[in-house]
């Protein structure tokens, strides 16, 4: 039997036993009063349903159901917590083993000699309480990465993206697999093995971008097809901002999307569902690249949060974003370690 047979044949006997456990009506003291499915089990169906999980044989099945059930009862104990102002729910990582979560995040850190471009003298008083671009058409929807390990193209290509849509008034669709398949040798990325922003940044600085239509997401290294015919936008420069300076973040959200990147191996943001994200995670490894796109400390600073755009599809997070709680020194997951974003035509 094939994988997209044992699937249906799964969802399908699941769906029947269900079904027939709410149509028949047991005498009293019948076998059939106990519940014929568990509520779990049904959650775990759906969950299937929901992500199109397709496993290849009966005993991977039952492996990704204990991996499905281990996650809900964690996510049950970590949303029990007191003064927590955010919480964890059911996503497309939960039947993913941890070592399989670790291999999605292969961004690579910056390099510790940049050059580093000063916004430390605006004052935060002059700061707007509030950003967003996604209302000024300078953010594309959310997409999904998929497996590979490509946050790192995303993050990029939305910072050009946004900055171009500001400058020119028009939001293009830029295209991260060129990234992905085009920014090896010289410029140290390595496909969906992960790369490096700023490497990714310079390569546009002499190739630009394509459109995404032209040069589609595939999700997997390919080799390069790159046009120059169909190139467009170019970076001019690259602004490294201080290192966790709060007010150097802010300060450059004023002007676009700003590319961060953060340790996010805990399960807090693995499974992050909403609300105001304020950590139970560590610095250590800045191996996702994120996406600043806006900031609100309308409620004051304490309250405060930044607006940040992921690449893993719209089910995760609240439509694909989080709100990151406005933190200093290396801030949440260590998003202040090293932002940076492009100058754009």
């Amino acid at each position: 039997m094939k994988p997209w047979q044992l699937a249906l044949s799964v969802v399908g006997v699941a769906i029947a036993v269900a079904t027939l456990a709410f149509i028949i009506t047991p005498k009293q003291g019948s076998f059939l009063q106990s519940s014929i499915i568990s509520e779990d089990y049904l959650e775990f169906i759906e969950f299937l349903v929901k992500h199109g999980k397709v496993y290849s044989t009966s005993q991977e099945f039952m492996i990704r159901q204990n991996l499905f059930y281990e996650a809900k009862k964690n996510i049950e104990i970590a949303n029990s917590r007191e003064g927590i102002t955010h919480k964890l729910g059911l996503n497309k990582f939960a039947d993913w083993t941890d070592e399989e979560y670790k291999s999605l995040l292969k961004n690579k850190p910056e390099p510790v000699q940049r050059i580093i471009t000063q916004h430390s003298h605006y004052k935060v008083g002059e700061l707007p309480q509030k950003v967003d671009w996604r209302e000024q058409n300078a953010v594309n929807p959310i997409q999904d990465q998929g497996k590979c390990s490509s946050s790192y193209a995303f993050s990029a290509v939305a910072t050009i993206e946004g900055h171009h849509a500001i400058n020119q008034g028009v939001l293009m669709k830029f295209s991260e697999q060129q990234i992905i398949d085009c920014t090896g040798g010289d410029y140290k990325c390595e496909g969906c093995s992960g790369g490096r922003v700023s490497d990714t940044l310079r390569y546009n600085y002499y190739y630009g971008m394509m459109n995404g239509s032209y040069y589609p997401y595939r999700g997997y290294d390919q080799t390069c097809l790159y046009d120059k015919s169909k190139a467009t936008v170019f970076t001019k420069s690259i602004e490294y901002l201080s290192t966790r300076s709060i007010t150097d973040l802010f300060w450059a959200v004023t002007i676009g999307p700003v590319s961060v990147s953060i340790d996010a191996s805990s399960d807090d943001f693995r499974y992050y569902k909403h609300g105001i994200f304020t950590g139970f995670c560590t610095a250590d490894q800045l191996t996702h690249a994120l996406t600043v796109v806006g900031y609100d400390i309308t409620r004051g600073y304490d309250t405060g949060y930044f607006i940040v755009r992921n690449s893993w599809g719209v089910s995760w997070g609240e439509d694909g974003y989080i709100r990151m709680a406005v933190s200093a020194g290396d801030g949440v997951c260590g998003m202040l370690i090293q932002p940076l974003y492009p100058i754009t035509d």
